[in-house]
C-alpha cells in the first residue's frame, strides 16, 4: 500500500476542485447539449414580479366586487320600477272599470 505525502488541508482543497470541475463539466455538457441554455435564458421569460401578479388579482376582485354592488343597485333600481308600473296598471284599471 503506497502512502501519498499530503498536507492537512491539500485533500479539502482537491474535493472543491474536483466538485467545481463538475459542475463546468455539467455546464458543458449542457452548453452542448443547448437544452439547459435554452432555458436559463427563458428564466427571466417565465420569471415573474410577485408583486405585479397579486396586484394584477387584487384589481379583478375590485372589479369584481364594483360590479357585485352595481347588479344590487341595478336591481333595486329593477324594482322600484317594477312597483312602479304595477301601480300605473292597477291606476289605468281602476281607471277603465
Amino acid at each position: 500500500m503506497q502512502q501519498k505525502d499530503s498536507k492537512p488541508g491539500s485533500h479539502q482543497k482537491d474535493d472543491l476542485n474536483e466538485s467545481s470541475f463538475l459542475v463546468f463539466d455539467q455546464l458543458q455538457d449542457s452548453i452542448a447539449d443547448n437544452e439547459k441554455l435554452d432555458d436559463w435564458e427563458k428564466l427571466t421569460e417565465r420569471l415573474q414580479n410577485p408583486f405585479t401578479i397579486m396586484r394584477r388579482w387584487l384589481k379583478f376582485e375590485i372589479y369584481d366586487l364594483e360590479a357585485i354592488l352595481e347588479a344590487i343597485e341595478r336591481r333595486d333600481d329593477m324594482e322600484k320600477r317594477k312597483v312602479a308600473k304595477v301601480k300605473q296598471r292597477n291606476a289605468d284599471m281602476e281607471e277603465v272599470r
